[in-house]
């Protein structure tokens, strides 16, 4: 029986797909269980009202690993040669095939397995052995990421190496030959998969679930029908989080090479008004050191969408819809999209060490005077520029970077803070203002990027000193912040609340555990006087 892959509005309905997010929305978590990561959910078309039945939550790898006699032609059909995990359903074309398909394949199995001293299984009787409102378990399944790791590894294997093929490029990466009307392989033109396949079915290109089960698991499969060591078949494998984590990792990673730049301009063509192209141009480039983002990401995708072309190629400047009309000058300053520039940097500003002072920071206030950071005003030749003239821009963009500086000079920067304008039941807090200061400039040392945006005099010092300009000698506190509590709580917190809420907020973000929130004795010596008067103390 030939499977058709093209779309079809059965195929699109009963798609199957991953239950996670389905059954997190359950919140059943209440079962003895252990967690699965391999839990599918067979569901009925959405267009059909008030089914008779409930969906069926199938427990894929608990099927396989009881059925050790069969393989995947149990249940799914081949063609050309691979299992094809989108299943036999593609051909049913109603709602009473369906059941009909599925209780044959899945009863007939059952009553076999029944017939025989094995344990008893679901049967046609029994509709809610199956059949249920909500998954009685708990699912823990984690998307893959085929990351620079297991592509390096994919890439040197010697399992899958090809005749004549230096690396393994052509045993996964293709485009469809319109001219043949089959799948080919063309070197220096390997593209991310989901490039072609998305998200569903479209256009006889298998969804993105599909392609790689199909590409994957058949290949994994092959392997090991071969007595060769291979990467998982089965469900948890790949997606339970304790199985994932032990998969090898390797930590020293050539570069990829897929002709990309080692460093790019990125800059538009300024031209007048009028369209004539000015003789000298006053523009704000930016030089991308593609080398060192590379090293930082674990996927091409992370920065490109689906395709590895240039930014500029969808992202213009009066917008594309290949873009999604979104702006070249957007795609680089949205804050909320992780494949923008500002966006990645605003995502690792709040981890780690640096969320200390980030978490407490407005998008306004770590925004101030950042542009300069990447972008350098020049007086330029008129646009366009050669290449050779590119690639001096960049060159000169790179050499103008200052090196990182410290903060102001020793003699400017407090040994000791103490804080002592609310003193009640505690004395003042005596803040070691000086060491706060040196372990932010160690932490910064440790990153690039840190040192990159943290370059200026007082920079690090925003992180406390909010709302006020860079300065060796900066507004107390108490200047924007009174004793009285706010009547309207949108307004700024009274002194007390933004003295807890900066200190503690900066510990619980960095995860420092020395210093509990809840032990006020650590950071305040008990009152003296207060400590003669415990029934006082007891009653405020």
């Amino acid at each position: 029986m030939r499977v058709s892959i093209k779309v079809s509005i059965v195929s699109v309905l009963f798609l199957i797909v991953v239950g996670i997010c389905a059954l997190q929305a359950t919140g059943v978590m209440n079962s003895n269980e252990p967690k699965r990561s391999d839990v599918i959910k067979i569901a009925l078309p959405s267009d059909i009202k008030n089914p008779e039945m409930p969906p069926v939550y199938f427990k894929h790898d608990m099927h396989t690993t009881q059925l050790p006699d069969t393989d995947c032609s149990g249940c799914h059909q081949k063609k050309e040669n691979k299992y094809q995990f989108d299943g036999m359903r593609t051909q049913v074309k109603s709602y009473d095939e369906l059941m009909t398909y599925y209780h044959e394949l899945c009863i007939g199995c059952h009553q076999k397995k029944q017939s025989s001293t094995e344990k008893t299984l679901p049967t046609e009787a029994s509709c809610r052995g199956c059949h249920k409102e909500e998954f009685s378990g708990i699912v823990d399944f984690k998307p893959i990421t085929f990351n620079r790791s297991l592509h390096y590894r994919h890439e040197q294997s010697e399992s899958i190496k090809q005749p004549q093929q230096e690396k393994n490029c052509a045993v996964c990466h293709h485009e469809f030959d319109e001219i043949q009307k089959k799948l080919i392989y063309t070197q220096g033109k390997e593209g991310a998969c989901r490039h072609c396949h998305l998200k569903e079915t479209k256009d006889n290109v298998r969804n993105m679930q599909s392609g790689s089960h199909e590409s994957c698991v058949n290949c994994h499969n092959a392997l090991s029908q071969k007595k060769i060591a291979s990467g998982p078949i089965t469900c948890s494998g790949c997606h339970d989080p304790e199985e994932q984590a032990k998969i090898k990792q390797m930590t020293s990673i050539p570069r990829l090479q897929r002709n990309q730049p080692d460093k790019v301009l990125l800059a538009s063509q300024i031209q007048l008004a009028s369209g004539q192209q000015a003789e000298r141009i006053a523009f704000m480039p930016v030089a991308f050191d593609h080398v060192l983002h590379e090293q930082k990401m674990d996927t091409c995708h992370q920065c490109h969408h689906s395709s590895m072309e240039g930014c500029s190629k969808c992202h213009t400047l009066s917008g594309d819809k290949k873009g999604n009309f979104v702006l070249l000058s957007q795609s680089m300053h949205l804050p909320e999209s992780d494949r923008s520039c500002i966006g990645c940097h605003k995502k690792a500003s709040q981890e780690g060490a640096c969320a200390g002072c980030h978490s407490q920071m407005t998008a306004e206030e770590m925004s101030k005077g950042q542009c300069e950071n990447c972008h350098v005003q020049l007086d330029m030749p008129s646009a366009p520029l050669t290449e050779e003239g590119r690639l001096n821009v960049l060159d000169t963009l790179i050499a103008k970077r200052q090196n990182p500086v410290e903060t102001y000079d020793e003699t400017k920067i407090p040994t000791e803070v103490k804080i002592d304008g609310m003193m009640n039941e505690y004395e003042g807090v005596k803040l070691p203002h000086a060491k706060i200061i040196h372990a932010l400039e160690k932490s910064l040392l440790k990153n690039k990027m840190t040192l990159f945006f943290h370059r200026n005099q007082g920079t690090v010092c925003l992180g406390c000193h909010h709302h006020s300009p860079a300065s060796s000698n900066p507004p107390p506190c108490a200047s924007c912040h009174g004793k009285a509590s706010q009547s309207n709580a949108s307004e700024r917190p009274n002194l007390k609340a933004a003295y807890h809420g900066q200190c503690m907020g900066c510990h619980d973000k960095m995860n420092i555990q020395n210093v509990k929130s809840t032990d006020c004795t650590v950071c305040h010596l008990k009152r003296a006087e207060n400590l003669q008067q415990p029934e006082k103390n007891e009653q405020r």
